[in-house]
């Protein structure tokens, strides 16, 4: 390649951001990662999106994240979603909880969780190779 060339997109890593933490999220955001990927991109929500008082910014980088490169988590086993957050209570969170994700997530982009655990398991698929 030439200097300032950008390399092909099928050349370009896998590349999965975990964005729980509000330091990613401008970013991610300002670059373009999700939109430039070429599908080898993908954001990775957690339960940190259910709660009331989550920041705007990540608000609206998880509605406008692509379906085809969303996946979901929960961030177990610490980071319980809104739900079952509960004060002194200390129920470790698992991945089935991510259905809490799922649904914020399904409310949010006005679909139906249905579509969010189905994208987000064809991206873990083509993502992780299984």
């Amino acid at each position: 390649l030439s200097a300032g060339q950008d390399p092909p997109l099928t050349a370009m890593p896998t590349i999965v951001l975990h964005c729980t933490e509000a330091m990613l999220i401008k970013p991610v955001d300002e670059i373009g990662l999700l939109q430039k990927g070429g599908g080898n991109v993908y954001l990775a929500l957690s339960g940190s999106i259910t709660f009331s008082k989550a920041s705007r910014e990540l608000l609206n980088l998880a509605f406008d994240v692509p379906l085809d490169r969303l996946l979901i988590g929960t961030g177990a086993p610490d980071f319980l979603p809104a739900p079952l957050a509960v004060v002194g209570h200390s129920r470790m969170c698992t991945p089935a909880d991510a259905i809490f994700v799922a649904a914020a997530l399904a409310e949010m982009k006005n679909c139906s969780v249905d579509d969010i655990l189905s994208s987000s398991l064809a991206n873990a698929k083509r993502c992780f190779g299984i």
